[in-house]
């Protein structure tokens, strides 16, 4: 027993979870990314899709035919695929405000942007 004799065997009692400082701990801010909150509205049943708006449809349409363009000779001067003008046209899908410059480029008329 002799070689354990020097051991302090006494309870030692720390306040606080931080035994250097011996405070409380401190509530961290949660921010909740973007698909975090994306899920959220997906599980609340929340979650809406963008919608096209009936003026930006017919906006393109007149623009294309204007500069008498094709769907195709549009969408070969935009990097897409006919479908994706066939699909702005009817309302299927939205593009994004970075097509909608490019389209207004391209079609040299002003065209409404989707709002977030």
């Amino acid at each position: 027993m002799s070689h354990i004799s020097h051991q302090d065997w006494d309870p030692v009692h720390i306040k606080g979870t931080n035994p250097v400082i011996g405070g409380k701990p401190k509530k961290k801010k949660y921010i909740a990314s973007e698909e975090t909150k994306l899920e959220n509205k997906i599980d609340n049943d929340t979650f809406e899709l963008p919608k096209s708006n009936i003026t930006l449809q017919k906006a393109i349409q007149q623009g294309r035919l204007k500069e008498k363009l094709s769907q195709v000779a549009l969408a070969q001067k935009l990097n897409m695929k006919a479908s994706d003008i066939n699909n702005f046209e009817n309302g299927k899908q939205v593009p994004s405000n970075r097509i909608i410059a490019r389209l207004e480029t391209i079609l040299k008329t002003k065209l409404p942007r989707i709002k977030k």
